[in-house]
This record gives structure tokens, C-alpha cells and sequence, in this order.
């Protein structure tokens, strides 16, 4: 409104300008003609030619304006009809096919249709650089994808597990990923909220029981992701981000996810029988009715982790994992299996390690102490409420490294 208000000034000061300059020019061919007088109208032609071209341009202004404006919006226009474009012939080609010839036990020729492998991840791969092209299309990108997971996830179902943990090894290992597409589709959506910026939470990949067994999944983001009842057996997950991801039923059998953030993750009745889970983060997550058994979590970190009675915690190695305001009193475990593991009076858990400081670390100490019982190790380590106060060395001799009992 501003804009044209002052335009409309503009407008009105130029005009009086020029009726003026037009009054000054009929009185000056009603004067007698001299030198002076002549060089006087020639000016004044001048200035009136100049300030017609002005007040044009100001008239125009508006309607080069609008012109303007219509043709970046056909621009702009253009632009989202060949994005969809690509988009839609991306999508097309997550279907492709090809048609082949094979020969049958009688010897006569069949043509059949089958899946075009090589196409498919070329469109998964168009997908991923419209989706970095145009942030804001992540989202439907990203949706399109986890349906794409899902429903080759019925053709290509995962593999049952065995019931006897003793065969689970040997199973694990003859593993393999059904289709090079599906594991495509699956890294791209972890490289998503990185590769666009856009927040998961936004993203909203819901894989819901799709089939990632032997799955290369490392240095991924799956961050508040679902992938409750999703099937990641024998998978490889280094580094990955699962924060704040809904891990209800999932089967994580023999997978090898060391270093993983399971920060705040849902976790319930989960499969994580003969996992490589060490240095993992488990803080804030519910491990209710899991089951752990032959699970390495040596180096990991459980601070406010859930457990309840139907937790199988029976793994394979505790290690030199650390354990805070947490409660282990439902579990069915051995004090000896925390022979090497830290924590302190915040943990629940009876008989209470006597290695451990008898009473709660804040933060600083509890990273200063860890550190030292991993740098020296748990035989060397002596708990703060052992050791000899600095006052009292100053006349007694140093005492050994651990407290000898009276």
C-alpha cells in the first residue's frame, strides 16, 4: 500500500512538473524572439522531453512490474512441471520390467516378464538426487520408498528364524539380501535427513516389517524412524542412528550394530539374540521383554534403561559396559558377569558390586572414574570410598592398588 501511495505521488509531482513545463513553452512563443529567448526554449524542450520519458517510465513501471512477476511465475511454473516430470518417470521406473525368453524341460520357448534389477536402482538413485534437488520433496520421497520397501518386503519375506538358538549361527551366516534394489531404497532413506536437512521427524520413514536381513546399513540415520516388527537379521549396522526410533518386535538376530545411538528407542520384546551391540548407547531405552541372549555388550552405556522381569539379559559378555540410574533387581543375572562392568550407587541390582563407589557420580566423576577403571582395568581400579584420604598420605606410606581386607 506504501509502494503505491508513493507511486502515486511520484506520479502527481512529475505531472505538474510537465504541465508546467508546457505552460512555460505556449507563454514563450507569445514573446518577442531573441537570442536569449531562443536558447531559454530550446532548454525548456529539453527538459520537457526528459521529464515526459521519466514520468513514462513511472507510468510503465507498474505494468513492467506485473509482467515481470507473470513470467517468473511461468518460470517457476515450468520448473515444478519438469521436476514432476523426472519424479513421476523415477517412480515409473521402480516398477520396470523387461521381457525374456527361457526354455523350458520340454524344450519349448516361453517369454516371461521379470524384475529389471539394474533400472530399478537407477530410479532409486534419480530419487535420491531429486530429493536433495528439492528438499521440500523429501518427505514424499521418503513415503514413496518405505511403500516401495513394504511391498517387495511381500514378495521377498524374510527368513524365519530357528527356534533352537544352537542353529541360529549357522543360519545367520547363509544369509543373504534377496535384491540389490531393496537395500538401495534402505540407504537411501538413511542418507536422507543428512543429505537434504530436513528433520525425520519430518521425514516420517515408517518401515514397518520390511525385510532388511544381511543388509549393509552402517553410518546411517534412522532417527525416529519405525521399523517395529522390521526383520535386520545378520545386518550391518556400524555407527548407525536409531534416536528416538519405535524398535517394537524388531529382529536384530546376529547383527552386527556396534557403536549404534539407541538413545530414547522403544525397544519391547525385541530380538537381539547373538547381536554385536558393543559401545552402544541404550540410555532412556525400554528393553521390556527382550531378548539379549549370547549379545555382546561390552562398552556400552545403560543409564535409565527399562528392563522387566521377561528381559532375557543372559548375554554373552557384560564387559567393560557401565550401567546408571538403572534398575537390574527383575533380572535373572550373576553379580560375577559385572566383574569388569562399572557403575555406581544409582544401579539396582543386588548383591551390589563391591568394586563399585558406594554412593551416586554426577557426570564428571562418573566419566573420570570410568575412564580410570578402563584405562587401568578393574583389577587396578580401587572405588573412591577405598581409597586412602590425601591428608592421611602425608604421614602413612601409599597403600597398594586395592584394599586389602582386615
Amino acid at each position: 500500500m506504501a509502494i503505491v501511495l508513493l507511486w502515486i505521488a511520484l506520479g502527481a509531482v512529475l505531472a505538474a512538473g510537465l504541465l508546467t513545463l508546457l505552460a512555460e513553452i505556449a507563454w514563450s512563443t507569445l514573446r518577442p524572439e531573441t537570442a536569449a529567448g531562443e536558447s531559454d526554449f530550446r532548454f525548456l524542450l529539453t527538459k520537457t522531453t526528459a521529464l515526459t520519458a521519466v514520468l513514462g517510465g513511472l507510468i510503465a513501471l507498474p505494468f513492467t512490474a506485473l509482467r515481470l512477476k507473470h513470467t517468473a511465475t511461468q518460470t517457476r511454473h515450468a520448473e515444478d512441471v519438469l521436476f514432476n516430470e523426472k519424479l513421476n518417470d523415477a517412480n515409473t521406473d521402480l516398477h520396470a520390467r523387461y521381457q525374456t525368453t527361457e526354455k523350458q524341460e520340454d524344450g519349448t520357448y516361453v517369454d516371461i516378464w521379470k524384475d529389471d534389477i539394474i533400472r530399478r536402482n537407477g530410479a532409486i538413485d534419480r530419487l535420491e538426487a531429486l530429493a536433495i534437488e528439492r528438499p521440500v520433496m523429501a518427505p514424499r520421497i521418503a513415503r514413496m520408498l518405505c511403500v516401495y520397501l513394504k511391498e517387495m518386503s511381500r514378495e521377498y519375506p524374510a527368513e524365519p528364524a530357528p527356534e533352537d538358538v544352537r542353529e541360529i549361527f549357522p543360519w545367520v551366516h547363509n544369509l543373504s539380501v534377496k535384491r540389490s534394489d531393496m537395500e538401495s531404497a534402505a540407504q537411501v532413506l538413511g542418507r536422507m535427513a543428512k543429505a537434504t536437512g530436513i528433520d525425520p521427524q519430518i521425514l516420517a520413514i515408517d518401515l514397518r516389517g520390511v525385510n532388511l536381513q544381511a543388509m549393509d546399513l552402517s553410518d546411517l540415520n534412522f532417527a525416529k524412524a519405525n521399523l517395529g516388527e522390521a526383520h535386520a537379521d545378520g545386518a550391518f549396522l556400524f555407527n548407525t542412528t536409531l534416536k528416538d526410533a519405535h524398535l517394537h518386535y524388531v529382529s536384530l538376530v546376529k547383527a552386527i550394530a556396534r557403536n549404534v545411538d539407541f538413545t530414547n528407542c522403544i525397544m519391547e520384546s525385541s530380538y537381539l539374540i547373538g547381536a554385536n551391540l558393543r559401545g552402544c548407547n541404550f540410555e532412556n531405552a525400554c528393553l521390556n521383554a527382550s531378548d539379549l541372549t549370547y549379545a555382546d555388550v561390552d562398552q556400552s552405556y545403560f543409564k535409565s534403561t527399562f528392563f522387566d522381569g521377561n528381559t532375557n539379559f543372559d548375554v554373552r559378555d557384560i564387559g567393560r559396559a557401565s550401567f546408571r540410574d538403572t534398575d537390574l533387581t527383575d533380572l535373572e543375572i550373576d553379580v560375577q558377569m559385572f566383574e569388569h562392568a562399572f557403575g555406581d550407587a544409582s544401579v539396582l541390582i543386588e548383591p551390589f558390586p563391591e568394586h563399585w563407589p558406594d554412593y551416586e557420580l554426577d557426570d564428571e566423576e562418573f566419566e573420570r572414574e570410568n575412564e580410570e577403571c578402563t584405562v587401568f582395568g578393574m583389577g587396578a581400579y580401587i572405588p573412591p570410598q577405598l581409597r586412602t584420604p590425601p591428608e592421611q598420605l602425608a604421614v602413612d606410606p601409599p597403600c597398594p592398588l586395592r584394599h586389602k581386607p582386615s
